[in-house]
């Protein structure tokens, strides 16, 4: 799925564009983007002169793309990532985590976070946003959020230490469902809410199904170790 509006371009991708996680890995750790046949055809189709991702690691930490950095290292580990910089893919590979796509709509800046569980409860949406203010002075009111496929609260089930884990929200009623004697997790909704709190109030989820409940989405949580993973890409052109 395709989202394009001036300048900016999101790839939202499915099983159909997906990869195996190793592949993902080698690709990132050899900067062999091409060995991805996903990537390669949407570096061509959009007119990329290049395409980044980070050594994923569940953290809170990433890495902003200035105008004359003119060497990138794949080897850093993070979780998102910054440019205001045309011609340069943004990605992530997921399964069940949700790619989050950040756009300054005033300055023309991007971001890309992958916020599984683990970088989610430990606020990787606020990590971001504060890293676009003390790069580019961001606005909360420039910003635009675009939420990309991931697992929800109808199947994200949790074990009872998320009630401990999610203590210092003060939403905590709005991403903890009991059903049946069982517990489920908002993961959406907890990076929503914390992107909330900050000023931003800008949100699209025309591109947020259920990857657990679609068998059109890799879902770590429903097919385990055969789980493909399936990329989300930001640019500017």
């Amino acid at each position: 799925m395709f989202y394009s509006k001036k300048n900016l371009r999101i790839f939202f991708g499915d099983k159909q564009t997906a990869a195996r996680r190793d592949s993902f890995e080698k690709a990132i750790e050899n900067g062999s983007y091409e060995t991805i046949v996903s990537l390669a055809d949407l570096k061509q189709n959009l007119a990329l002169t290049q395409i980044v991702a980070l050594k994923q690691t569940h953290s809170v930490s990433g890495q902003v793309i200035g105008e004359r950095d003119q060497f990138f290292s794949p080897e850093i580990p993070g979780d998102f990532l910054i440019t205001k910089r045309k011609h340069i893919g943004l990605f992530i590979y997921t399964a069940d985590c949700l790619p989050v796509i950040f756009y300054d709509s005033r300055q023309e800046i991007i971001a890309i976070a992958h916020a599984g569980w683990q970088g989610t409860i430990k606020n990787i949406a606020t990590h971001t946003f504060r890293t676009l203010v003390q790069a580019y002075q961001s606005n909360p009111e420039d910003m635009q959020i675009f939420f990309g496929p991931s697992g929800k609260s109808c199947y994200y089930e949790v074990g009872s230490e998320f009630i401990k884990s999610t203590a210092h929200f003060s939403f905590q009623d709005k991403i903890l469902t009991k059903r049946a004697g069982k517990l489920y997790f908002d993961v959406l909704e907890c990076n929503k809410q914390q992107l909330l709190e900050l000023g931003i109030h800008h949100f699209n989820f025309d591109y947020a199904p259920c990857t657990i409940c679609s068998a059109r989405y890799c879902s770590y949580r429903r097919d385990k170790e055969h789980a493909l993973r399936q990329i989300t890409l930001v640019a500017l052109v």
